[in-house]
C-alpha cells in the first residue's frame, strides 16, 4: 500500500478566533443571487460540548478538490462567517476536502504540485509531537451528488482526535497522574468509517500529571488519534481517603474520532470501596459533567459599579464597553462562590475583589484604551464554580469592546498595546489624517527639547479631519538617524480634557545641503549605496561646515586622503545603486565592477535610487543650474554663463574653478583634478551655490576618462549634462546607458519646514 506520511516537529499554532468578522466579499456571496450554492462547513458535536462552542481556538481552514482522482485545486486561508466557515466554487464537480488546525500536519499547495492521487491522500498519515496527538478537524463534501438548486452546502468538520475527560465521584478523591499506555503514535487524516490504525504505527505511553492533584471533574486531559488497538490501557494514580492507590483498567480497543470517553474514579460512600470505570460518552443523555446548577450567569446591575459608556443587553450576559480605558467593578449574579478562570490572551484583566461580602461575586475589570483603526472585540469571561474543576457553558460572561470612533487614514497605525505609530525611517510629508467625531480635536505636543517635526492641521472645509504633517529642517546638527517623537493628543473641543494620546516617531537623517535657484542640493556627492543613509554624508559629519570652509575651499585646501573620502565609490551606472571604487589596473584608473547594464540611469524613478525624501534630480533641475548655450567652463573661473531655464529672474550663474595635481588613487597618481563652485551673483554679490566635482565616466574597457563627468539626471529621452573638463567644457547632451555617472541627490519637495 502506498502512504505519505507528513511528520512535522513544529506546533500547531493556534491563532485567529472562531468570532472573526466575514470580509466584505463573504457578505456579497451571503446574498445570493449566484447558481452555484455556497459550501458552509461547521464543526460537530462532541460529547457535552454544545454544538458551535469549541474550546479550542480555531487556526488556518483550508480545503482542496480532487477532480476525476486528482487534486485540482487548494483553498487558503478561509474565514467564518454567520457561524460557519464559507467557501464559494466555481462548479460542482468531484471532492470537496476541508481541514482546520493542519498547518504543520500537511502541505495541500505542495501535494498538488506532487500530483497526489485521490486514493493515495485518503492514506494519508499524521504523527504525534512529543507523543501527543495534535488537535485537527477533517470533513468532506461529495459535490457530484450536490444539488446546485440549493442555496448553501453544509460540510460538517470532526475532531481528527479522541477526548479524554476525568470524573472524580465521592469525597477524599484526588487524582495525581493518568498513564495511557500502547498508544497509536499516528493516525489518518481522514475518517475511514470505522477506526483504523496505520499498520507501521509506532505505539507508546502518554503520561499526564497534574501540578495539582484533581478533586474535582476536568474535561480534556488527553487527546489520542482515532485508532483499532486492542492492548490499550489506563492506568490512575490517586489519593483516596489518604491511602495511594493505583488503578488500572483497558481501554475501548476501537477509540473512535470526535469522540468523548470518560475515566471515573468512584468511592463508594458506604463501603469504601474505590474503582476505576472508563466508558463513552452517551450522546443526549445526562452526565455528572454537566452540573446541575440552576441558569446562565448573568450581570448584577446592582452591585456593578460600571464606567460611563457601559451597555448591558435584556438578558444581562452580554456588556459592551466603549474603547476607553476602564476599571471597573462587575458584580456576577450566582447564588455559588464563582472564581474567575485566566486566559492569557484575554485584553481585559480581571481579578477578584477582595472581602467583598458574604454571598457576592464581585471582579476588577480592567482594559486599556482600544485605538482607531482596529474592530470591535468580543471577549468570553469564563467563570469555574468553587469546588468544581470543569468549566461549562452556562458560566460565562461576554464583553464586547466597543470600537474607537476616531478614524485614522494614511500611514499612522498605533499599537494596541504602546499606543505608537514607529515608521522606524526618515518620512516626512503627509504621514495620516485623523477623521474625528463630533465635538473633538486634535493637537500635537513634544517633550522638552523636541523639534516640532510634526504639524497637524485641520483640512480645509471639514472641520473633523485632521492633516498630521512630517517636517524638514534643512542642516539640522542632529539630524544623525535619532529617533523623534511626537505626540498626537485627542480631546474635547468644549472643555480642552484630554482623552487620548498617541505617539508618532521617526528616524530623523539629514544631508547637508543647499538652497539654490529654489531646489535644496546636497551639498555633496552621493557614495556606496544611494538608498542608505548610514553611507552617505549626515548634517553632523559635514567635513566642510565641521572646518569652517565652503565645499570649493574644503575641496581646495584638504588632504589628499580627505579628497579621496569623497571622491571615490561615488560612480553609478544603470539600476544597481552601489557605488563602484576606483583601482589601478596597469596603470589605467577603472571602475571596479564596471558593466555595459541593461537599462539607462536616466530611466530610472529618480526616488528608486535614494535615502527616504530624497531623489536624483532631474534634468530639469540642472537646467536652473547650468548653462544653455554651447559651453560652461569647470576649469577656468568665469561667467555670466546663461542658465538653460532662468528661475524667478536669476538668468546667469558664474563658475570659480579650482584644482588638485597631488591625488593617488590604487597607488596611481592622478592627473590634474578639477572641481568648480558654480553660484549666483545678484547686486554684484555672491549668493547661492553648489560645487561640483567628482570621477570622470567609464563607458567602455579603457577606464575613466578623468574630468569628463556624467551628472545623472532623470529623463525619458536620455538628455543629461556632460563636463569635459579643458578645451570645450559643459554641455547638454544625449547619455548612453553605458556611460557611468556621479550622483548629486537633491531633497524632495516637502510641505512643512521647521527651524529655519
Amino acid at each position: 500500500m502506498y502512504m505519505k506520511r507528513y511528520l512535522w516537529l513544529w506546533a500547531v499554532l493556534l491563532s485567529i478566533a472562531l468570532g472573526s468578522s466575514c470580509t466584505e466579499r463573504l457578505e456579497d456571496d451571503l446574498r445570493g443571487g449566484e447558481s452555484i450554492p455556497l459550501v458552509r462547513a461547521t464543526f460537530a458535536k462532541m460529547g457535552a460540548d454544545e454544538a458551535g462552542r469549541l474550546p479550542e481556538r480555531i487556526g488556518n481552514v483550508e480545503a482542496c478538490l480532487f477532480e476525476g482522482g486528482v487534486m485540482t485545486e487548494t483553498y487558503d486561508g478561509l474565514e467564518e462567517t454567520g457561524g460557519g466557515y464559507v467557501l464559494r466554487l466555481e462548479r460542482l464537480s468531484g471532492t470537496l476536502y476541508m481541514l482546520a488546525n493542519a498547518e504543520g500536519l500537511v502541505n495541500l499547495k505542495q501535494m498538488q504540485e506532487e500530483g497526489i492521487t485521490e486514493s493515495e491522500w485518503r492514506e494519508t498519515v499524521v504523527a504525534s509531537r512529543d507523543g501527543r496527538a495534535v488537535s485537527f478537524f477533517s470533513g468532506k463534501l461529495d459535490l457530484d451528488a450536490s444539488s446546485g438548486g440549493r442555496t448553501e452546502l453544509p460540510l460538517t468538520l470532526e475532531r481528527g482526535v479522541v477526548r479524554f475527560d476525568l470524573l472524580v465521584r465521592g469525597s477524599e478523591v484526588a487524582v495525581g497522574g493518568v498513564t495511557f499506555r500502547n498508544v497509536m503514535q499516528e493516525g489518518y487524516l481522514l475518517s475511514r468509517g470505522e477506526p483504523e490504525s496505520p499498520a507501521e504505527s509506532e505505539r507508546g505511553d502518554l503520561a499526564v500529571s497534574f501540578t495539582e492533584a484533581l478533586s474535582g471533574d476536568s474535561l480534556g486531559i488527553a487527546y489520542v488519534y482515532e485508532q483499532l488497538n486492542p492492548d490499550l490501557e489506563v492506568r490512575v494514580e490517586a489519593v483516596i481517603g489518604g491511602r495511594s492507590y493505583t488503578l488500572e483498567g483497558r481501554l475501548p480497543e476501537r477509540l473512535k474520532r470526535n469522540t468523548v470517553y470518560t475515566l471515573t474514579v468512584r468511592r463508594d460512600e458506604t463501603t469504601e470501596a474505590v474503582s476505576l470505570q472508563v466508558e463513552e460518552w452517551a450522546d443526549g443523555g445526562e452526565s455528572a459533567l454537566t452540573p446541575d446548577l440552576d441558569g446562565r450567569l448573568t450581570v448584577d446591575r446592582t452591585d456593578s459599579r460600571l464606567p460611563d459608556g457601559a451597555r448591558l443587553n435584556e438578558a444581562g450576559d452580554e456588556l459592551s464597553l466603549s474603547c476607553a480605558a476602564a476599571d471597573f467593578t462587575l458584580a456576577v449574579s450566582c447564588a455559588e462562590e464563582l472564581e474567575f478562570v485566566p486566559d492569557a490572551g484575554l485584553p481585559v484583566s480581571v481579578e477578584p475583589v477582595p472581602d467583598a461580602g458574604r454571598g457576592k461575586n464581585l471582579f476588577r475589570v480592567s482594559k486599556k484604551l482600544l485605538p482607531p483603526g482596529y474592530p470591535a472585540e468580543k471577549v468570553t469571561l469564563r467563570f469555574r464554580r468553587k469546588g468544581l474543576q470543569g468549566t461549562y457553558d452556562d458560566d460565562r460572561l461576554t464583553l464586547v469592546l466597543r470600537e474607537n470612533p476616531i478614524r485614522v487614514e494614511g500611514g499612522l497605525t498605533f499599537g494596541k498595546e504602546d499606543y505608537t505609530c514607529d515608521f522606524a525611517r526618515y518620512i516626512d510629508n503627509e504621514l495620516g489624517r485623523f477623521v474625528m467625531p463630533e465635538g473633538m480635536e486634535l493637537e500635537v505636543r513634544f517633550e522638552d527639547g523636541e523639534d516640532p517635526w510634526v504639524k497637524v492641521e485641520r483640512v480645509e472645509g471639514s472641520e473633523e479631519t485632521y492633516r498630521v504633517l512630517g517636517g524638514w529642517k534643512p542642516n539640522d546638527p542632529k539630524a544623525d538617524g535619532r529617533a523623534q517623537a511626537a505626540k498626537l493628543v485627542v480631546r474635547r473641543a468644549s472643555d480642552g480634557v484630554e482623552t487620548e494620546v498617541y505617539t508618532v516617531k521617526r528616524r530623523n537623517y539629514g544631508m547637508p545641503v543647499t538652497l539654490m535657484n529654489g531646489i535644496w542640493w546636497c551639498k555633496y556627492n552621493a557614495v556606496g549605496d544611494l538608498r542608505s543613509f548610514d553611507d552617505q554624508i549626515l548634517v553632523p559629519q559635514d567635513p566642510a561646515a565641521n572646518a569652517g570652509k565652503t565645499v570649493f575651499e574644503y575641496l581646495s585646501d584638504c588632504t589628499p586622503e580627505e579628497y579621496m573620502r569623497l571622491y571615490d565609490r561615488s560612480s553609478y551606472i544603470g539600476d544597481g545603486g552601489v557605488g563602484m571604487a576606483v583601482f589601478n589596473d596597469g596603470g589605467t584608473l577603472k571602475l571596479k565592477g564596471y558593466v555595459n547594464p541593461p537599462v539607462s540611469m536616466s530611466h530610472v524613478d529618480p526616488k528608486a535610487l535614494s535615502p527616504d525624501g530624497y531623489e536624483m534630480p532631474a534634468v530639469a533641475d540642472y537646467d536652473r543650474v547650468f548653462d544653455g548655450s554651447w559651453y560652461m567652463r569647470f576649469d577656468v573661473s568665469g561667467g555670466p554663463y546663461a542658465v538653460h531655464s532662468p528661475w524667478e529672474g536669476n538668468r546667469e550663474v558664474f563658475v570659480l574653478s579650482g584644482s588638485r595635481s597631488d591625488l593617488v588613487a590604487d597607488g596611481l597618481q592622478l592627473p590634474v583634478i578639477y572641481h568648480a563652485e558654480v553660484y549666483d551673483k545678484i547686486g554684484g554679490v555672491k549668493k547661492e551655490s553648489v560645487t561640483f566635482y567628482g570621477p570622470g565616466a567609464q563607458w567602455g574597457g579603457g577606464g575613466v576618462n578623468h574630468n569628463k563627468i556624467v551628472f545623472a539626471a532623470y529623463s525619458k529621452e536620455n538628455a543629461g549634462w556632460f563636463h569635459a573638463f579643458g578645451g570645450w567644457g559643459l554641455r547638454r547632451q544625449t547619455n548612453g546607458k553605458e556611460n557611468s555617472r556621479v550622483v548629486r541627490l537633491i531633497k524632495s519637495p516637502v510641505e512643512y519646514m521647521y527651524g529655519l
